[in-house]
Protein backbone atom coordinates (compact mmCIF):
# COMPACT_ATOMS: atom_id res chain seq x y z
CA UNK A 1 0.00 0.00 0.00
CA UNK A 2 1.38 3.61 -0.52
CA UNK A 3 2.88 4.88 2.49
CA UNK A 4 0.21 8.05 1.53
CA UNK A 5 -2.67 6.30 1.74
CA UNK A 6 -5.15 6.04 4.82
CA UNK A 7 -8.09 3.67 5.54
CA UNK A 8 -11.40 3.77 6.82
CA UNK A 9 -12.71 0.69 7.83
CA UNK A 10 -15.55 -0.70 8.87
CA UNK A 11 -15.96 -4.85 9.72
CA UNK A 12 -18.60 -7.14 11.19
CA UNK A 13 -16.08 -9.34 13.53
CA UNK A 14 -18.80 -11.13 15.81
CA UNK A 15 -22.80 -11.99 15.98
CA UNK A 16 -24.03 -13.72 18.76
CA UNK A 17 -20.78 -14.25 20.52
CA UNK A 18 -19.64 -16.09 17.73
CA UNK A 19 -16.57 -14.63 15.24
CA UNK A 20 -18.04 -14.26 11.50
CA UNK A 21 -16.07 -14.63 7.76
CA UNK A 22 -17.22 -14.21 4.79
CA UNK A 23 -17.62 -17.58 4.85
CA UNK A 24 -19.85 -18.34 7.77
CA UNK A 25 -22.06 -15.10 8.37
CA UNK A 26 -25.57 -15.76 9.74
CA UNK A 27 -28.20 -13.56 7.01
CA UNK A 28 -28.77 -10.87 9.74
CA UNK A 29 -25.20 -10.14 10.11
CA UNK A 30 -24.78 -9.99 6.50
CA UNK A 31 -27.89 -7.49 6.16
CA UNK A 32 -26.94 -5.28 9.13
CA UNK A 33 -23.51 -4.60 7.52
CA UNK A 34 -23.96 -4.03 3.78
CA UNK A 35 -26.60 -1.33 5.13
CA UNK A 36 -23.43 -0.34 7.34
CA UNK A 37 -21.34 -0.14 4.26
CA UNK A 38 -23.79 1.36 1.93
CA UNK A 39 -24.27 3.88 4.38
CA UNK A 40 -20.80 4.77 4.65
CA UNK A 41 -20.63 4.86 0.65
CA UNK A 42 -23.20 7.42 0.90
CA UNK A 43 -21.13 9.87 3.52
CA UNK A 44 -18.13 9.52 1.18
CA UNK A 45 -20.35 10.74 -2.02
CA UNK A 46 -22.01 14.00 -0.10
CA UNK A 47 -18.45 14.88 0.85
CA UNK A 48 -16.78 14.29 -2.25
CA UNK A 49 -19.32 14.20 -5.42
CA UNK A 50 -16.83 14.42 -8.33
CA UNK A 51 -14.33 11.48 -6.41
CA UNK A 52 -14.08 7.70 -7.30
CA UNK A 53 -12.35 6.39 -4.66
CA UNK A 54 -11.59 2.59 -3.62
CA UNK A 55 -13.71 0.42 -1.10
CA UNK A 56 -11.68 -2.89 -0.30
CA UNK A 57 -13.22 -5.97 0.70
CA UNK A 58 -10.69 -8.33 3.01
CA UNK A 59 -10.18 -11.63 2.02
CA UNK A 60 -12.47 -13.67 3.87
CA UNK A 61 -13.73 -10.93 6.38
CA UNK A 62 -16.89 -9.34 6.73
CA UNK A 63 -14.74 -6.11 6.07
CA UNK A 64 -15.25 -2.93 3.78
CA UNK A 65 -12.18 -0.57 3.60
CA UNK A 66 -12.06 3.09 2.04
CA UNK A 67 -8.42 3.84 0.91
CA UNK A 68 -7.90 7.49 0.14
CA UNK A 69 -5.05 10.06 0.04
CA UNK A 70 -4.59 11.83 3.40
CA UNK A 71 -5.99 14.94 1.85
CA UNK A 72 -9.62 13.82 0.71
CA UNK A 73 -9.60 11.25 3.60
CA UNK A 74 -8.78 14.07 6.62
CA UNK A 75 -12.02 15.51 4.94
CA UNK A 76 -13.87 12.34 5.47
CA UNK A 77 -12.95 11.83 8.96
CA UNK A 78 -13.67 15.48 10.24
CA UNK A 79 -17.30 15.41 8.90
CA UNK A 80 -17.85 11.82 10.48
CA UNK A 81 -16.34 13.14 13.82
CA UNK A 82 -18.82 16.31 13.70
CA UNK A 83 -21.85 14.39 12.22
CA UNK A 84 -21.51 11.83 15.67
CA UNK A 85 -21.39 14.93 18.01
CA UNK A 86 -24.52 16.31 16.02
CA UNK A 87 -22.51 19.26 14.86
CA UNK A 88 -23.05 18.75 11.39
CA UNK A 89 -25.63 20.43 9.15
CA UNK A 90 -25.46 17.70 5.97
CA UNK A 91 -28.44 16.26 6.21
CA UNK A 92 -26.80 13.27 3.92
CA UNK A 93 -23.71 12.65 6.19
CA UNK A 94 -26.63 12.70 9.23
CA UNK A 95 -29.21 10.34 7.87
CA UNK A 96 -26.38 7.62 7.09
CA UNK A 97 -24.35 7.85 10.44
CA UNK A 98 -28.07 7.24 11.76
CA UNK A 99 -28.24 4.10 9.73
CA UNK A 100 -24.69 3.09 11.11
CA UNK A 101 -25.33 3.98 14.24
CA UNK A 102 -28.47 1.81 14.64
CA UNK A 103 -26.57 -1.59 13.07
CA UNK A 104 -23.58 -0.56 15.69
CA UNK A 105 -25.76 0.07 19.02
CA UNK A 106 -26.99 -3.81 19.42
CA UNK A 107 -25.15 -5.47 22.14
CA UNK A 108 -25.05 -8.85 19.85
CA UNK A 109 -23.49 -7.66 16.63
CA UNK A 110 -20.12 -6.50 16.82
CA UNK A 111 -18.51 -4.01 14.79
CA UNK A 112 -15.11 -2.27 14.22
CA UNK A 113 -15.28 1.09 12.76
CA UNK A 114 -11.78 2.86 12.44
CA UNK A 115 -9.36 5.26 10.84
CA UNK A 116 -5.58 4.78 10.32
CA UNK A 117 -3.11 7.45 9.57
CA UNK A 118 0.06 7.14 7.42
CA UNK A 119 1.79 6.95 10.53
CA UNK A 120 -0.69 3.98 11.80
CA UNK A 121 -2.50 6.25 14.64
CA UNK A 122 -5.88 4.91 15.11
CA UNK A 123 -9.27 6.44 15.88
CA UNK A 124 -12.23 4.16 16.89
CA UNK A 125 -15.24 5.76 15.70
CA UNK A 126 -17.28 2.95 16.29
CA UNK A 127 -16.51 3.25 20.34
CA UNK A 128 -17.87 6.97 19.49
CA UNK A 129 -21.05 6.00 17.84
CA UNK A 130 -22.41 3.38 20.38
CA UNK A 131 -21.42 6.18 23.12
CA UNK A 132 -24.08 8.62 21.58
CA UNK A 133 -28.14 8.17 22.78
CA UNK A 134 -29.08 9.39 18.87
CA UNK A 135 -26.89 11.36 15.72
CA UNK A 136 -29.04 14.56 15.69
CA UNK A 137 -28.54 17.23 12.97
CA UNK A 138 -27.02 20.78 14.10
CA UNK A 139 -29.56 22.98 14.31
CA UNK A 140 -28.81 27.00 13.25
CA UNK A 141 -30.62 29.67 15.07
CA UNK A 142 -32.58 30.81 12.29
CA UNK A 143 -33.52 28.04 10.82
CA UNK A 144 -37.30 28.34 9.74
CA UNK A 145 -38.47 25.87 7.16
CA UNK A 146 -39.24 22.26 7.89
CA UNK A 147 -38.89 21.49 4.43
CA UNK A 148 -35.86 21.20 1.81
CA UNK A 149 -35.53 19.54 -1.35
CA UNK A 150 -32.96 16.42 -1.72
CA UNK A 151 -32.13 13.61 -3.93
CA UNK A 152 -32.81 10.38 -3.14
CA UNK A 153 -31.23 7.08 -5.03
CA UNK A 154 -32.06 3.35 -4.89
CA UNK A 155 -33.23 0.59 -6.88
CA UNK A 156 -36.80 0.89 -7.47
CA UNK A 157 -38.26 -2.37 -5.93
CA UNK A 158 -42.30 -1.34 -5.56
CA UNK A 159 -44.33 0.53 -7.65
CA UNK A 160 -47.78 1.81 -5.90
CA UNK A 161 -49.54 0.52 -2.97
CA UNK A 162 -52.44 1.64 -0.90
CA UNK A 163 -51.64 5.21 -1.89
CA UNK A 164 -49.86 6.18 -4.91
CA UNK A 165 -46.01 5.79 -3.96
CA UNK A 166 -42.95 4.14 -4.74
CA UNK A 167 -40.35 2.73 -2.84
CA UNK A 168 -36.15 2.12 -3.13
CA UNK A 169 -34.34 -0.49 -1.93
CA UNK A 170 -31.08 1.69 -0.59
CA UNK A 171 -29.70 -1.95 0.76
CA UNK A 172 -31.07 -4.57 2.51
CA UNK A 173 -33.83 -3.48 4.90
CA UNK A 174 -33.10 -0.23 4.04
CA UNK A 175 -36.18 0.86 2.11
CA UNK A 176 -37.36 4.35 0.86
CA UNK A 177 -40.95 5.41 0.40
CA UNK A 178 -41.90 8.36 -1.85
CA UNK A 179 -45.34 9.30 -2.50
CA UNK A 180 -46.86 10.90 -5.50
CA UNK A 181 -49.69 12.11 -7.16
CA UNK A 182 -51.79 9.19 -9.62
CA UNK A 183 -50.40 10.97 -12.85
CA UNK A 184 -46.64 10.90 -11.74
CA UNK A 185 -47.14 7.38 -10.24
CA UNK A 186 -48.49 6.65 -14.25
CA UNK A 187 -45.55 8.38 -15.97
CA UNK A 188 -42.60 6.88 -13.41
CA UNK A 189 -44.22 3.23 -13.98
CA UNK A 190 -43.77 4.16 -18.20
CA UNK A 191 -40.56 5.23 -17.71
CA UNK A 192 -38.54 3.14 -15.30
CA UNK A 193 -38.53 -0.44 -14.97
CA UNK A 194 -38.59 -2.02 -11.93
CA UNK A 195 -35.10 -3.10 -10.18
CA UNK A 196 -33.72 -0.08 -11.83
CA UNK A 197 -31.27 2.24 -9.94
CA UNK A 198 -33.10 6.00 -10.20
CA UNK A 199 -32.71 9.28 -8.53
CA UNK A 200 -35.72 11.09 -7.78
CA UNK A 201 -36.20 14.91 -6.76
CA UNK A 202 -38.18 14.73 -3.74
CA UNK A 203 -39.35 17.18 -0.61
CA UNK A 204 -38.98 16.02 2.71
CA UNK A 205 -39.21 16.70 6.35
CA UNK A 206 -35.57 18.04 8.05
CA UNK A 207 -37.36 18.38 11.21
CA UNK A 208 -37.52 14.00 11.38
CA UNK A 209 -34.95 12.44 13.51
CA UNK A 210 -34.99 9.48 12.55
CA UNK A 211 -33.08 7.83 9.43
CA UNK A 212 -34.22 8.64 5.79
CA UNK A 213 -36.26 5.61 5.73
CA UNK A 214 -38.58 6.80 8.00
CA UNK A 215 -38.90 11.06 6.69
CA UNK A 216 -42.17 11.32 4.47
CA UNK A 217 -40.76 12.13 1.09
CA UNK A 218 -42.65 13.80 -1.66
CA UNK A 219 -41.79 12.97 -5.53
CA UNK A 220 -40.80 16.10 -8.02
CA UNK A 221 -39.09 14.38 -10.69
CA UNK A 222 -37.12 11.68 -11.72
CA UNK A 223 -33.41 13.04 -12.59
CA UNK A 224 -31.75 12.25 -15.66
CA UNK A 225 -28.37 10.53 -15.17
CA UNK A 226 -26.35 13.38 -16.26
CA UNK A 227 -28.07 15.78 -13.59
CA UNK A 228 -27.80 13.64 -10.66
CA UNK A 229 -24.32 14.84 -9.55
CA UNK A 230 -24.55 18.47 -10.33
CA UNK A 231 -28.30 19.32 -8.71
CA UNK A 232 -27.52 17.32 -5.64
CA UNK A 233 -23.96 18.67 -5.05
CA UNK A 234 -25.79 21.74 -5.17
CA UNK A 235 -28.50 21.29 -3.00
CA UNK A 236 -26.23 19.62 -0.27
CA UNK A 237 -24.77 23.07 -0.25
CA UNK A 238 -28.16 25.06 -0.46
CA UNK A 239 -29.63 22.83 2.50
CA UNK A 240 -26.62 23.07 4.59
CA UNK A 241 -27.03 26.85 4.62
CA UNK A 242 -29.36 28.25 7.52
CA UNK A 243 -29.72 32.31 6.34
CA UNK A 244 -32.15 32.70 3.86
CA UNK A 245 -30.51 35.46 2.30
CA UNK A 246 -27.08 33.57 1.85
CA UNK A 247 -29.43 31.14 0.05
CA UNK A 248 -30.88 33.16 -1.88
CA UNK A 249 -27.16 34.67 -3.22
CA UNK A 250 -26.22 30.95 -3.70
CA UNK A 251 -29.01 30.26 -6.55
CA UNK A 252 -27.56 33.57 -7.89
CA UNK A 253 -24.29 32.47 -7.87
CA UNK A 254 -24.73 29.04 -9.59
CA UNK A 255 -26.89 30.95 -12.40
CA UNK A 256 -23.82 33.10 -13.15
CA UNK A 257 -21.09 31.03 -12.61
CA UNK A 258 -22.46 27.71 -14.93
CA UNK A 259 -22.62 28.04 -18.01
CA UNK A 260 -25.89 28.68 -20.00
CA UNK A 261 -26.50 24.62 -20.63
CA UNK A 262 -25.46 23.32 -17.05
CA UNK A 263 -27.38 26.66 -15.28
CA UNK A 264 -30.84 25.59 -17.80
CA UNK A 265 -30.26 21.44 -16.31
CA UNK A 266 -30.05 22.50 -12.89
CA UNK A 267 -33.01 25.40 -12.90
CA UNK A 268 -35.60 22.83 -14.85
CA UNK A 269 -35.33 21.03 -11.82
CA UNK A 270 -35.27 23.61 -9.39
CA UNK A 271 -38.37 25.52 -10.93
CA UNK A 272 -40.10 21.66 -10.28
CA UNK A 273 -38.37 21.46 -6.56
CA UNK A 274 -39.27 24.35 -5.44
CA UNK A 275 -42.89 24.46 -6.34
CA UNK A 276 -44.25 23.63 -3.35
CA UNK A 277 -46.42 25.42 -0.50
CA UNK A 278 -43.58 24.51 2.39
CA UNK A 279 -41.18 27.25 1.00
CA UNK A 280 -40.69 30.60 1.38
CA UNK A 281 -42.24 33.02 -0.99
CA UNK A 282 -38.40 34.22 -1.67
CA UNK A 283 -37.20 31.51 -2.93
CA UNK A 284 -39.86 30.82 -5.70
CA UNK A 285 -39.56 34.61 -6.69
CA UNK A 286 -35.90 34.13 -6.81
CA UNK A 287 -36.04 31.17 -9.22
CA UNK A 288 -38.47 32.92 -11.41
CA UNK A 289 -36.17 36.07 -11.59
CA UNK A 290 -33.27 34.04 -12.81
CA UNK A 291 -35.39 31.63 -15.05
CA UNK A 292 -36.94 34.95 -16.71
CA UNK A 293 -34.92 34.51 -19.96
CA UNK A 294 -35.77 30.82 -20.08
CA UNK A 295 -39.53 31.61 -20.42
CA UNK A 296 -40.06 30.93 -24.15
CA UNK A 297 -38.19 27.56 -23.50
CA UNK A 298 -40.21 24.72 -24.12
CA UNK A 299 -38.86 22.79 -21.22
CA UNK A 300 -38.48 26.01 -18.51
CA UNK A 301 -41.40 27.67 -20.01
CA UNK A 302 -44.16 25.65 -18.32
CA UNK A 303 -42.54 24.76 -14.95
CA UNK A 304 -42.17 28.46 -14.98
CA UNK A 305 -45.77 29.38 -15.25
CA UNK A 306 -46.41 26.38 -12.28
CA UNK A 307 -43.86 27.60 -9.98
CA UNK A 308 -45.58 31.84 -10.83
CA UNK A 309 -49.51 30.04 -10.22
CA UNK A 310 -48.29 28.41 -6.84
CA UNK A 311 -46.16 31.40 -5.74
CA UNK A 312 -49.06 34.21 -6.72
CA UNK A 313 -51.11 31.78 -4.49
CA UNK A 314 -48.91 31.66 -2.02
CA UNK A 315 -48.49 35.81 -1.26
CA UNK A 316 -52.20 35.81 -1.87
CA UNK A 317 -52.31 34.35 1.40
CA UNK A 318 -49.87 36.76 3.25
Amino acid sequence: MDERIETLEIALTHVNGAPVTLGSIPSEGLKSFLNVLGALREIVEAIHPQNDFNFVISEGSVSGALEADQSPMSGIVRAIDQGIKSESDNVTIVNNLRIIHNELKPDHRRFRFSHRTVDSSLTDFGEKVRSVERIRKKRGPNKRYSSYVGVATGYLNQIGGTNPEYHFNKGLENHVKISCTTDELKEIQDSVGVYENVSSLVVHSESSQTSESNTPLVHKAILESNSVGPIKHFLESYNAENELVTKLKMMYRRAVDSDREEWRMILKYLLVGFDHSNFHQSEMKTLLVLSKTFKEDPSIGPLRSNLLESYQKLIAKV
